[in-house]
């Protein structure tokens, strides 16, 4: 199943009926519906299902917080201090308990430009950023489920 398929599976069995894309507009959804999902994920879900193609390398930096005011902020501060490169933010999650820690540890998601991996990949080191893939190996039990699953390759 393809992302795209899947944040429509999402939406449906959230909403409690067969979710229309066309309409990207919280706004337009009743009070019943803003009871079952937050405005901030609803955008998560639109934003990811419109993501851009060109940006296909997802990138964890743990113990990293933006917040949804500084996403522009980061992108091009970000972009610029790791070999000039574009980059997307994605999304944070806090951590579960386990591998030693309490859990809610603040990690952060993000895509980075297929044109740009070669010149991310060594300066990303520096700063403690891993590719997703490499993450979700070695971490797996402190990822909430419904990340892992956001992201799995299909």
């Amino acid at each position: 199943m393809n992302i795209d398929k899947k944040i429509i599976k999402n939406l449906t069995f959230i909403l409690g009926y067969a979710f229309n894309p066309i309409s990207w507009d919280y706004e337009k959804l009743s009070s019943l519906e803003k009871e079952k999902i937050t405005e901030e994920e609803f955008n998560n879900l639109k934003y990811r299902f419109k993501r851009d193609p060109n940006y296909t390398q997802l990138c964890v930096w743990r113990g990293c917080i933006v917040g949804k005011e500084k996403i522009k902020e980061f992108e091009e501060s970000m972009g610029k201090e790791i070999g000039d490169s574009r980059i997307r933010y994605e999304r944070e999650y806090l951590t579960l308990s386990g591998q030693g820690g309490e859990g809610g540890r603040n990690d952060l998601l993000f895509w980075v430009h297929n044109d740009d991996i070669g010149k991310f990949t060594i300066p990303r080191i520096q700063f403690g950023i891993s590719w997703w893939e490499d993450h979700v190996t070695n971490n797996r039990s402190v990822i909430p489920k419904d990340v892992i699953e956001s992201y799995e390759k299909s």
